[in-house]
């Protein structure tokens, strides 16, 4: 006795049989489509639920319509075969591409969706078609009804392996359970086409792989994102983490502790803290956040996989893509997200960082200073074991928590002391090269006055020897006076002589004041020089640049492209907080390099737009920050990098190479910084970073 497997398979055609597949079908859409309705408005994110609402809401059309014109081809007089046949192929066809339409998710415009209409379109024109071809093949052979039956049910299973292969190549969420309900119509198609002549009947294996696989459209309840008050209520505890540990991770963890203080920058220190941490809690992936000073920005700045054993590259995240964290930490709490939860926007953004399609469990701890708004923090994650984070890591953070600040965040004491070190070691430089000055000065002054004291030692010894030889004279002068004087009554010429006589005395006695008044100016000289001698240091020469204020820069750049503006009509926001204050700077450089982004700015950006220009002032590390913003094209990263490279003349979404290449050499000439921040069809944005003087 055999099994009449014709008999099973068109049960659900038949009265009342085909009631069983129209009610199985509905109701499963009909709680799907009341659970969508119910989250579309008050969850996270609505947007999914709308999409499975469409979808679903279309499959409910298409099976409503089925069941109508089935039910009119039963109960009518006249049971023409035809028209509910091709009713029930074209139904067949568009549920499958609507089950993929439904399951893959379109976050990028309107070409999925576009496309689903299309071929919905296309295929009902091809159903009125085959409806004609079926009605005047009687008259004029244009088409063999099996053929036409093949074509049709070929297509369906042309579609369903179309549906595996785009399944495959995304992978969205429940994507196995999308590939089984396709492998299971796929099944139905082929015994439809093995087991059953193709006459145009109702389809009994393919209705039957329906009544199958679309009540497993309910996974699709998992993608609506979690309530609002759900995702902000506090997590229930956790069950208590296992203390038993596969091995002895202490030496390590110790070596790991140990080694955090003897890195030379703070990307090694957060990567060295990260895996500290990830070891001591057994952390699949362990990520060091920091809350970057504008607010509105986070740094993922280091990461580690336990997993793998290696380090995740530091990435620059938007304020709201990680917005639950944030609000969390901003209120000093900490943030605990399940497995579902992992629909959140954080969820969805620390997996795209991992290039992962998924984050396991989650925890969020915030890091701050005492009685100071929070930090940064710190980011458990599980996508490997699914590890539940509990009480006892908790509390072990707690306790770790000042600390882990104080390392990751304060200033390194041995930073201070080195540039502590080198200032002294600057400032004695400049002490020896002002001594090695002083004394080849003193060498010099030594110098002459040794000369001079030789000069003095001969004068003095000259006036000695003509003083001598005066004073000889005027003995001998004296002696001859008081011989002529004594024979002056007898020789009269005497008188003439003695005349003559203290003509010469007088004249060496002016000889002799004159060398008096010498030896006094000599004398007065070596005092000079050994007054002079005793001068400290010379004279410190001003090397800084010109004093100029913010608003002034600002000003000048502002005229420098006045006419370029004007000519496309674009308008220049200048965001100058700090711009009374006054600085020393190089003026002209300076202007230099906010002339050559904006110049490219203005090439850029399109005609009516906008343009900012922000400079600040950072007083503590004596820094100037500018950025200049356009809403242009926008680089991507490969773009990017091109712009660094002179092998370009010119990129895309840069309007000036030569200019900005002209600011760059500005910047290295003030000893300056710049980066490049930019999303492609959005914005570019040039940071400039330059060591000023700020003049208090």
């Amino acid at each position: 006795m055999g099994i009449n497997l014709s008999a099973i398979f068109t049960l659900l055609t038949s009265p009342p049989g085909y009631l069983i597949y129209h009610l199985v079908v509905s109701l499963g859409l009909a709680v799907i489509i009341s659970l969508a309705l119910a989250r579309r408005n008050r969850s996270v994110n609505g947007r999914r639920a709308l999409h499975v609402l469409i979808g679903c809401g279309v499959l409910l059309l298409i099976h409503i319509s089925l069941f109508i014109t089935t039910f009119l081809s039963i109960n009518l007089p006249v049971n023409n075969p035809l028209v509910p046949g091709m009713v029930e192929r074209l139904a067949g066809s568009l549920t499958i591409i609507w089950v993929i339409w439904v399951y893959i998710e379109d976050d990028k415009g309107f070409i999925l969706t576009g496309l689903n209409i299309f071929l919905s379109l296309v295929l009902c024109f091809g159903a009125a078609v085959s409806l004609v071809i079926l009605y005047l093949q009687p008259l004029i052979q244009i088409l063999d009804r099996s053929i036409l039956d093949i074509l049709w049910q070929g297509g369906s299973l042309l579609l369903i392996l179309i549906g595996l292969v785009i399944l495959i190549a995304r992978r969205p969420h429940q994507w196995g359970v999308a590939a089984l309900s396709l492998i299971f119509l796929g099944f139905g198609y082929s015994l439809q086409i093995t087991l059953f002549d193709t006459n145009f009947s109702l389809m009994g294996p393919v209705r039957l792989a329906l009544t199958l696989t679309l009540p497993w459209l309910l996974a699709l309840t998992q993608r609506f994102p979690i309530l609002m008050k759900d995702l902000e209520s506090p997590v229930p505890e956790i069950k208590q983490e296992s203390n038993s540990k596969p091995v002895d991770t202490k030496p390590e963890l110790v070596d790991l502790l140990l080694k955090i203080n003897l890195k030379e920058n703070n990307t090694e220190k957060f990567q060295a803290a990260a895996r500290a941490l990830s070891l001591s809690v057994v952390a699949d992936i362990c990520y060091l956040v920091r809350i970057l000073p504008a607010g509105n920005e986070v740094e993922l700045a280091a990461g580690y996989d336990l997993i793998r054993e290696i380090d995740l590259p530091s990435t620059t995240l938007e304020r709201d893509e990680l917005l639950h964290i944030m609000d969390a930490w901003a209120d000093k709490r900490v943030l605990q997200l399940s497995q579902a939860h992992s629909d959140t926007r954080d969820a969805y953004t620390l997996a795209l960082s991992l290039n992962y399609h998924q984050i396991g469990n989650m925890l969020a701890y915030p890091l701050n200073f005492p009685n100071q708004p929070t930090v940064g923090g710190v980011i458990f994650l599980s996508p490997y074991t699914s590890k539940h984070w509990g009480a006892e890591t908790l509390r072990l953070m707690d306790e770790i928590k000042y600390t882990l600040t104080q390392v990751l965040f304060a200033p390194n004491p041995l930073d201070n002391l080195r540039a502590d070190l080198d200032r002294k070691q600057e400032q004695m430089d400049k002490l020896r090269e002002a001594s090695e000055r002083l004394s080849n000065a003193l060498s010099e002054k030594e110098s002459l006055i040794s000369t001079l004291g030789s000069t003095i030692k001969k004068l003095k010894a000259k006036y000695q020897i003509e003083k001598l030889e005066s004073v000889k004279q005027m003995d001998a002068l004296r002696q001859e006076i008081d011989k002529y004087h004594s024979q002056s009554n007898a020789q009269r010429d005497i008188t003439s002589r003695l005349e003559h006589l203290t003509a010469e005395i007088r004249q060496l006695t002016q000889e002799r004041d004159q060398l008096k008044t010498d030896l006094a100016r000599a004398n007065a000289r070596i005092k000079h020089l050994e007054t002079q001698t005793g001068q400290t240091g010379p004279t410190r020469l001003s090397m800084d640049n010109q004093v100029i204020s913010l608003d002034s820069i600002a000003a000048n750049v502002r005229l420098q492209v006045a006419s370029l503006l004007q000519q496309k009509n674009l308008d220049l926001e200048i965001l100058n907080p700090d711009g009374r204050q006054m600085i020393r700077t190089d003026p002209e450089l300076l202007q230099n390099v906010l002339h050559g982004l904006l110049k490219n700015a203005i090439q850029v950006s399109p005609y009516e737009s906008s343009i900012k220009l922000t400079q600040n002032l950072s007083l503590e590390t004596g820094m100037l920050i500018a950025e200049v913003t356009d809403f242009g094209e926008g680089l991507t990263q490969e773009e990017q990098t091109a712009l660094f490279s002179a092998d370009h003349e010119a990129i895309p979404g840069i309007g000036s190479i030569q200019a900005i290449r002209n600011a760059i050499r500005a910047i290295r000439v003030l000893n300056g910084k710049i980066w490049l921040r930019s999303k492609k069809n959005q914005f570019t944005t040039f940071r400039v970073q330059l060591p000023v003087r700020i003049i208090d």
